[in-house]
């Protein structure tokens, strides 16, 4: 449970974070017209929600019409997966008692 709250962190930022969607859940909430601009502002998060868990050259390098999530080939395994530090952390502290000599380490990814 508390590894779901710690992934929740990390995931709702990036529907509400000042960057260069500006505020992504803003865009929903004008007046104004703005479906063109939130297309492009969508594909931009998808495509950095893709590249938490499949492999950046498939992510990059494919159109989004024709990448497949669940193609197990292009996924990174699960010590390449960037799901926030706060789950890294938990994950590791919980995995390093049960592994003697892994270290205690963060991906440089």
């Amino acid at each position: 449970m508390k590894l779901r709250h710690l992934f929740l962190n990390w995931s709702l930022p990036l529907f509400t974070r000042y960057t260069d969607y500006y505020e992504f859940n803003m865009y929903f909430q004008t007046e104004q017209v703005v479906i063109l601009e939130l297309h492009d502002k969508i594909i931009n998060l998808y495509r950095e929600i893709l590249l938490c868990f499949l492999k950046r050259n498939y992510v990059l390098q494919t159109s989004l019409d024709n990448i497949n999530p669940n193609n197990g080939e292009f996924q990174l395994i699960d010590t390449e997966l960037y799901l926030g530090v706060g789950t890294i952390i938990i994950a590791c502290l919980w995995w390093q008692p049960r592994v003697p000599g892994l270290p205690l380490q963060f991906s440089k990814n």
